[in-house]
């Protein structure tokens, strides 16, 4: 798929407020567009009606085919992880999904997550939102300082991985608890 479309998409998805925004990039890129994607991609985003009331799931839906779900999961792995490596703001936030995505089937991310993000559960009881934002900073700060350079060495391992295809994501679900599949091409020992 073209990357600046799957980019769009992929913060579409996680943000879908943003359709509107999408659809004028759609009409101001339409030239583009053309160009760059088959016809039948072009015509059904060109003539989707996203003023519906469930204009953003019949979008994904309608997209379905043309989505690469595992590409969509490395991008958003991907953000959490540079949130932890750079300890910014959302350090505490990404910790957190790591645990989730963890135990959703991302064994990988045994370490981030249960090491560290619940850590983090544990010290905020979960809900880091209800947090002070002076009081937010300082968990923030106390969390860098004592757990930073650990996880920040095995979010740039686990960034490794993906970037060598040791281990790659597919987008798909597995099994009644649907949990995350991934291939995994690292050296066993």
């Amino acid at each position: 798929m073209y990357a600046p479309l799957a980019v769009r998409l992929y913060q579409l998805y996680e943000c879908p407020e943003e359709l509107r925004d999408f659809e004028q990039w759609v009409y101001a890129e339409a030239d583009e567009l053309e160009v760059q994607l088959p016809e039948d991609l072009f015509v059904l985003l060109l003539s989707f009606p996203y003023q519906s009331k469930y204009a953003h799931h019949e979008l994904f839906s309608a997209l379905g085919p043309h989505m690469d779900w595992g590409a969509y999961e490395r991008w958003s792995l991907e953000k959490q992880l540079e949130h932890i490596i750079e300890l910014d703001v959302l350090l505490l936030d990404a910790l957190v999904k790591m645990y989730h995505l963890s135990r959703n089937g991302y064994t990988f991310l045994s370490e981030l997550g249960m090491s560290f993000g619940l850590d983090v559960i544990a010290r905020y009881d979960c809900d880091l939102r209800v947090l002070p934002k002076a009081e937010g900073k300082a968990a923030r700060e106390q969390f860098r300082q004592e757990q930073g350079p650990p996880a920040v060495a095995e979010a740039r391992q686990v960034m490794q991985w993906l970037e060598t295809g040791q281990i790659v994501l597919t987008g798909r679900r597995l099994g009644r608890l649907r949990e995350r599949e991934f291939i995994d091409r690292r050296l066993k020992h």
